[in-house]
Order: C-alpha cells, then sequence, then structure tokens
C-alpha cells in the first residue's frame, strides 16, 4: 500500500502478487512471488504492472531471480537475488542522455536503436534529423565516431551487427568497404595468403606472381600439406552463466582439404555440466557432453579445463576424464584426450570458411565461471600441384623437339612417364596426346 494526502491507497487492487519488497520515491514498488514465480514491477505513473521476468534476455534466466526483487531506486534499477546476483534494469528508460537502448552505456548500440525506432531526443517535440545529429555528436563524446562507408545512410556498426555488412575481420568495418584485389567481395585481409609474400593468394594467381595449375585456387608451391590454427582468446576472459549458451565463431581463410583436427579449450566451468560442439560445412560435433551424465546425476565435479582434443591422442576418452566427488581440480593436456564424438567427421570437406563454437552450460558451480579461449588446429591433404606445361616434357623449360625424344624413350621403354593421359595404359593414345599437348605448347 501507499500514504498520500489523500490517504491509503492499494496501487494494484486484486493484484496475483503477494509481496511487495520495495518503493521508491515516485511510488514505484517491486512485487514478488507472484504466478509462476515470475516477479514483478509496479510503475506508478503508468499504474501498469509488468512481470520482471519478461524484461530479462534469455541468458540471464537463472542467473536472476527476479521473483525476490528487494529494491528500487528512483531510475528503475532493480536488485534482485539469486545467491549473490545483484541486477540493475533499466526497463527501456534513458538515464544516461544518448543511452537510447537503456542499457546504462551510451555507443554505437544506441545509434542502432534509435535507427530502428526514432524519439525525440533534443527536446524541440520533433523527432527528425536533428535529433540523429544530436546522438551523433554524443557518441562523439565517448569516443564513438559516426561512419558510414557504403553510403547507405546506417551506421557501419549497424550494418555489421544488423548482418546487412560481413566483417571477417572484425576490425568495425564493412568488407564491402576493404580492399579487394580480385573483387570476389572478400577483403584482401580475410584471404589466405599461404606462401607468405603479402599478396592474397588469388591475386596472386591471377597476376601470374603464383602458379595453379590443377586450379583448386591455391598457389601451387603451397599444394604440400600445412596446419592453420583459428580460435579467439578472451581478454578479458568471457562470463559464463549457468543454463546458457555462448556461441561464437571464427573464419578461416586458407582453403584445403582437410585431412585432421584438433580442438583446445580453456576455461572454468564445472566440466559435468559442459557441452561443448564444433560446427562446419553442415557439419556439427559434440566434443563434450557433461561427463559423467547420465550415469551420475550431478556428473564430475572438476571445475575447469585447459585441454586438446585429438582423434588420435594419447589420453582417454573425454567423457571418463574426471572426479565424481570432493576435488576441485582442473583438467589439464597434456595428453591430448580423445573426444566424445570424434572430430574425424570434418574430413574431407573444405578447411575454408565459419567455424562456429558452442558453449552449453548447467550449473556452473563456480564463483568465476569463464572461458579465456578455444582454438582449432585444421590440417589439409597434399595435393598433387598437376603440371602447368605438360609439353615441356624434360622440364627444360622450353618446348622442342628434345621434348620429342623424351617423351618417345619413356613410352619406347614402358616407363610411367609413358603413360601421357594417366589411363593406365601406355599405347599409341599417349603418344598422339603428346604431340597435342605439344603442338599446343605452353
Amino acid at each position: 500500500m501507499r500514504y498520500t494526502d489523500t490517504g491509503w491507497h492499494v496501487p494494484v487492487p486484486g493484484s496475483p502478487w503477494d509481496s511487495g519488497f520495495a518503493m521508491n520515491t515516485h511510488g514505484d514498488i517491486t512485487i514478488g512471488l507472484g504466478p509462476g514465480w515470475d516477479g514483478g514491477i509496479y510503475l506508478a505513473d503508468e499504474d501498469q504492472v509488468y512481470v520482471l521476468s519478461s524484461q530479462l534476455d534469455d541468458e540471464f534466466d537463472g542467473v536472476f531471480d527476479p521473483a525476490y526483487a528487494y529494491g528500487i531506486n528512483d531510475n528503475l534499477q532493480v536488485t534482485a537475488s539469486s545467491g549473490h546476483a545483484v541486477l540493475l534494469t533499466p526497463l527501456g528508460r534513458m538515464i544516461i542522455p544518448g543511452d537510447v537502448n537503456g542499457d546504462a552505456e551510451v555507443n554505437h548500440d544506441d545509434h542502432c536503436a534509435w535507427m530502428a525506432s526514432p524519439i525525440d531526443l533534443d527536446g524541440d517535440g520533433d523527432i527528425d534529423d536533428d535529433d540523429e545529429q544530436w546522438l551523433i555528436d554524443r557518441l562523439a563524446v565517448f569516443g564513438f565516431i559516426y561512419r558510414d562507408c557504403n553510403n547507405n545512410g546506417i551506421n557501419d556498426h549497424c550494418d555489421i551487427t544488423e548482418g546487412a555488412s560481413n566483417d571477417c575481420n572484425r576490425n568495425g568495418v564493412p568488407d564491402e568497404c576493404e580492399d579487394d584485389c580480385d573483387g570476389n567481395g572478400i577483403p584482401d585481409e580475410c584471404e589466405a595468403d599461404c606462401n607468405g609474400n603479402g599478396i592474397p593468394d588469388p591475386c596472386d594467381i591471377a597476376d601470374g606472381t603464383s602458379q595453379d595449375c590443377n586450379g583448386n585456387g591455391i598457389p601451387d608451391e603451397c599444394d604440400g600439406a600445412d596446419t592453420v590454427e583459428a580460435g579467439v582468446v578472451y581478454d578479458p576472459p568471457q562470463r559464463l552463466f549457468s543454463d546458457a549458451t555462448f556461441t561464437d565463431t571464427v573464419l578461416v581463410t586458407e582453403p584445403g582439404i582437410i585431412a585432421d583436427v584438433d580442438f583446445a579449450l580453456r576455461d572454468n566451468f564445472r566440466i559435468g555440466q559442459t557441452t561443448v560442439r564444433i560446427s562446419h560445412a553442415g557439419v556439427t560435433v559434440t566434443v563434450i557432453d557433461r561427463p559423467g551424465d547420465p550415469a551420475y546425476s550431478d556428473g564430475f565435479v572438476n571445475l575447469s579445463y585447459d585441454i586438446t582434443l585429438d582423434d588420435e591422442g594419447a589420453g582417454p576418452n573425454i567423457e571418463t576424464v574426471g572426479d565424481y566427488c570432493c576435488r576441485f581440480e582442473g583438467v589439464v593436456s597434456p595428453p591430448a584426450y580423445r573426444p566424445h564424438e570424434p572430430l574425424s567427421a570434418f574430413d574431407g570437406l573444405p578447411r575454408e570458411g565459419l567455424w562456429t563454437f558452442e558453449f552449453i552450460g548447467g550449473f556452473a558451480q563456480t564463483f568465476d565461471p569463464k572461458l579465456s579461449a578455444w582454438s582449432l588446429r585444421i590440417t589439409d591433404e597434399a595435393v598433387d600441384p598437376g603440371d602447368c606445361c605438360p609439353a615441356d616434357f624434360n622440364d627444360d623449360g622450353d618446348v622442342n623437339t628434345l621434348d620429342v625424344l623424351a617423351f618417345l624413350n619413356a613410352w619406347n621403354d614402358g616407363e610411367t612417364a609413358g603413360d601421357f593421359n594417366g589411363d593406365g595404359d601406355i599405347n599409341t593414345l599417349d603418344v598422339l596426346d603428346f604431340l597435342n599437348a605439344w603442338n599446343a605448347g605452353c
């Protein structure tokens, strides 16, 4: 209830909530223990009740308990508990000038929010371009400079976050605004440079600085098997929440056909409540799946990983590594453990493209659940680079009669090289194919 000059008032007549925990000087009230244990908030100026849990993003479900909202200030920020948790809930109000989306920060996301739902910011009663300019100037005060490199009238940051533009190198610049020497839509910085000469591989091939005799898009000097590493190191570490999923991606630009994949993970989260999946090219592999479950309802209690998972690893399957009770220690490589599902499911697929990391956490059971790093080590198959000038049979750089003599000697002696067309037989067809190639030159 609330007391005013006209007496006592019940703000929410017939309310299904049965506990009032706090009230600010405006008469706004937090309410608890309602239907579904959702908790609520009564806003006096709107004479309206809101369900607090509906104001939370899914990632916070289970982290905070809005049914126990013990405090509210005049900015409509609410404290709610679950263990030691505190939740500040602006509820969409612009507490800080320029904080359009009500997240208590002023940054490029506020410009995206204004573009989606413009409001009067300069106080003149109209919603127009002056309001957007007011916000752009306000962002600049905080060091966030408005840029529109593709001149589409949308902040580059909004283009990227809303999926209208890609940003493969995560530098905040839409890909279409970056240098692209071969015009394939992928910025040069994101193209492979397997020979390390500072020129993207497609441009190397197009400019003739590298050959690609087999036409696989890889400079011939790089067709031998090689290994690339891709992943993310989080500095500071990424906070992990109970009963929540965290997803991130990396772009691998080096082409090739996958021969082997290894995975590394460094985190602090109860391993019996941890599920990790890797996805690429339509294939998903669950590399960790709550070790200890379902045979043990609580899973292994160890609280961290600093491991490498390798199909050929010398260690046991990761699902069998851990303690059931009382030893809160981490699991560390070496040795390299074997994943829950084999990473060989990726073998034979193209290496280049997006790789997706997915961490699904149950109950963390630690005061500092976090993800420090994850990475992939991807080895491709060695490929025959082919022969750009098959008529130069003796490989001396010239096509002349010496090549004819060299071929006829090999053909007459039944050498493997005499099978010019590669059909497994040495016969007159090889002679005809060679003479046609020799006549065409290089």
